[in-house]
């Protein structure tokens, strides 16, 4: 079942071409030779020169999802996160803090530990199409070595009279998801305004056996059974606005107002044997634990066209993100025969983390004769977090609580950015050209008033990049591309704080650390057919500074994780892409893509590099039926992770849409997740002393079904 999707990704694309190589060429449903533009659609993906975009009502499959549940169909991505629970992306093989993600072409802020963007929260009936682009302009912020995922929302703005539409879907793992939108434009003013409402369960079961040895010989065996129960609860508020302020000026006002309440209920039962099987140690652990993650972002812009065509924007937007914690720990001590061993230890963490996040940018575009646009601009990133955390452990000789520490901030970053940036576009009939330069001055501030530390520091990055197209005629092109672009270390990797909560995995930040930088070259290429499309993009990625969590263990198999920069590495790989229209009623979109990367360091011996899978494939079918029946299948494949330190086992699972219209404006929508409950990961970690196997099991087949109605 699993190599399905690879064999029919490789195999339908060379039949189709050889099906309708002698078919006329297409010529309305792509841009003429002498536009410069050359792109194709068919089915669900739409692909530009070094973009690919996916729009919403497109996929069937994913209908009450969130943004991570249509990035994991789009190509060269895998999703972070639990299995079934798509919370951050990672493209083209590489780990979440690689990718830049951007909502409406801004910085949002809403950042995790690693800079990733919480996909999950991000409602996808909010969102009006998603679109990769591999090699972003000098205009874009220079994060994302593999380039930026702009989510686009949705508008309204089209009807004089109120329109609208109301969702609703209920799931058998008791959750549900709603939706209400409304929208209008009269004269100069405008509004859209939505609620999203969205509850899940994710039951998440994981084995470990972990086996030790000591001076090459076996030491016993270590058992660990998870069971947890995870639920999870998004709300989200959004009112945008635009109006007319004065001739062929335009203004945009918004609110958006997010929280996500997640409850998880973890049961732990350790079992450790000595190297003659015989007992050593035993324990259960519970770990109750609640977040909940709330933000108001405003936002704020004007847009002004000038009589010579020239296009004036200023933007800013501010997000305030709090993200607390509690969990309780309760550990309890066994004996040989399954009886309590002493008083059990008891612990409360709490965790506040808060981001006051300002994002702001002037723009200026102005078109120089009919063929030369030119574009310059100032951008502004100011990150500010804080985080206060507490552990506190009961004390049975005196029945208080003993804090480790206080409740006063531990850890604050501060990071400002300012971006200067010139980009020159040149049109002549077959050929583009866009060439940009990008500077970017960094001011970096951390403080860990518990480790006494505080550091300092500025940096200036110059970020050159050069795209070029060639059309070979109205229906082919070929595209170049070069670029600079930074990975910025993560929060979490920058602070100082030893994290022991984990009495068997020891973490440590190192505020030491330097932003990986990243020469990137592309080549790609597309043929457009009347009935089907073949592109291929190749790529090469040469990163320096490379930031790698090094991990050693101790004599009594503890291990011990912190971040550090290393020499470099580089990630080169292929991705094939292609669509056809098989009939009037059968539409086929196909992906695959090949990564490989190599540590240049001798420290890890030619490792590739962590959390790097091998290959993707992806298998989009739509089917149009009589009744105005549609079914969508999705099959995804995700390859292993090689690396001998920490590798993984391929992935596989296929997703089911079908929707059926009814009377004038409702639709009735039903979808299955992981239609053949095969979503299980299986990892395997070396280190110098030990050797683990993970097995993680979770509620992947999930069936929603509900109706739409608009008015």
């Amino acid at each position: 079942m699993k190599n399905i999707l690879l064999v029919i990704s490789f195999l339908y694309t060379s039949l189709l071409f050889s099906q309708n190589e002698i078919q006329n060429q297409k010529k309305d449903s792509i841009s003429a030779l002498q536009e410069v533009i050359v792109s194709s659609k068919i089915g669900v993906t739409q692909i530009e020169p070094q973009k690919i975009r996916f729009n919403t009502s497109d996929l069937a499959s994913q209908n009450g999802g969130t943004a991570g549940d249509i990035l994991k169909s789009m190509p060269s991505v895998a999703m972070g996160g639990s299995p079934n629970h798509n919370r951050d992306i990672r493209l083209r093989g590489l780990s979440n803090g690689y990718t830049q993600v951007l909502i409406n072409g801004k910085n949002s802020g809403i950042s995790g530990n690693n800079r990733e963007t919480v996909l999950d929260q991000i409602p996808a009936s909010a969102i009006e199409y998603i679109e990769i682009i591999t090699n972003p302009s000098a205009e874009y912020q220079g994060d994302g070595i593999n380039g930026i995922v702009n989510i686009v929302l949705k508008k309204g703005y089209t009807n004089s009279t109120l329109k609208g539409n109301i969702t609703f879907m209920a799931d058998n793992a008791d959750g549900y998801n709603g939706s209400l939108s409304l929208s209008q434009q009269k004269d100069k003013f405008g509004y859209i305004i939505s609620y999203d409402r969205l509850q899940r369960t994710i039951n998440n079961d994981k084995f470990v056996e972990k086996i030790n040895s000591k001076n090459g010989i076996y030491d016993g065996t270590q058992l660990t059974n998870q069971l947890e129960e995870k639920t999870f609860l998004n709300e989200n508020f959004r009112l945008n606005t635009n109006f007319g302020l004065w001739k062929n000026a335009v203004a945009n006002a918004g609110l958006n107002y997010g929280r996500q309440l997640e409850v998880k209920d973890k049961n732990i039962d350790i079992n450790t044997t000595k190297a003659d099987e015989s007992f050593k140690d035993s324990s259960i652990r519970t770990e109750p634990e609640t977040k909940d993650n709330k933000y108001f972002e405003y936002i704020f812009d004007i847009k002004q066209t000038f009589k010579n065509n020239g296009v004036l924007k200023f933007a800013f937007n501010y997000l305030d993100f709090e993200q607390p914690k509690t969990k309780n720990i309760n550990i309890q001590k066994l004996n040989a025969n399954g009886t309590f061993s002493g008083n059990p230890t008891l612990q409360e963490e709490t965790e506040m983390l808060k981001d006051n996040n300002y994002f702001g940018n002037i723009d200026y575009s102005m078109p120089i004769g009919k063929n030369n646009n030119l574009k310059a601009g100032y951008r502004l990133a100011s990150l500010n977090r804080d985080l206060d955390n507490s552990i506190a452990t009961f004390n049975h000789t005196t029945g208080n609580w003993d804090t480790a520490q206080t409740d006063d901030k531990n850890y604050s970053f501060t990071e400002n950015t300012h971006a200067l940036y010139i980009t020159d576009e040149f049109k002549w009939k077959f050929f583009k050209i866009n060439g940009g330069l990008r500077m970017e001055q960094t001011h970096l501030e951390l403080e860990s008033p518990i480790d006494a530390i505080y550091e300092s520091r500025d940096y200036t990055m110059w970020l050159p990049n050069l795209t070029a197209q060639f059309n070979l005629d109205e229906t082919q092109y070929i595209a170049l591309g070069f670029g600079k672009r930074v990975r910025r270390p993560a929060f979490q990797d920058l602070n100082p704080f030893i994290d022991n909560r984990d009495p068997l995995v020891i973490k440590q930040g190192n505020p030491d650390l330097k932003p990986e930088y990243s020469y990137n070259y592309e080549i790609g290429y597309l043929k457009s057919f009347e009935r089907f499309n073949a592109g291929v993009n190749i790529f090469y990625r040469d990163i320096h500074d490379l930031i790698q969590k090094v991990t050693t263990e101790d004599d009594n198999n503890i291990l011990y994780e912190k971040p550090d920069n290393f020499a470099g590495a580089f990630l080169k790989g292929i991705e094939l892409i292609s669509s056809a229209k098989l009939t009037k009623w059968w539409t086929v979109n196909a992906s695959y893509s090949y990564f490989e990367s190599e540590i240049n360091d001798d420290m890890f011996n030619g490792d590739a590099l962590k959390d790097q899978v091998k290959y993707t494939a992806k298998l989009i079918m739509d089917f149009s039926l009589p009744q105005e029946f549609k079914v969508q299948l999705i099959g995804n494949l995700i390859g292993p992770k090689p690396s001998p330190q920490e590798s993984e086992k391929e992935l596989y699972f296929v997703d089911l849409g079908i929707t059926k219209n009814f009377l004038k404006n409702g639709t009735f929508m039903l979808r299955v997740s992981d239609l053949f409950d095969t979503v299980t990961k299986q990892k395997t970690k070396i280190a110098t002393n030990s050797v683990t196997y993970e097995t993680e099991n979770t509620q992947g087949q999930i069936v929603s079904a509900g109706v739409k109605w608009n008015f």
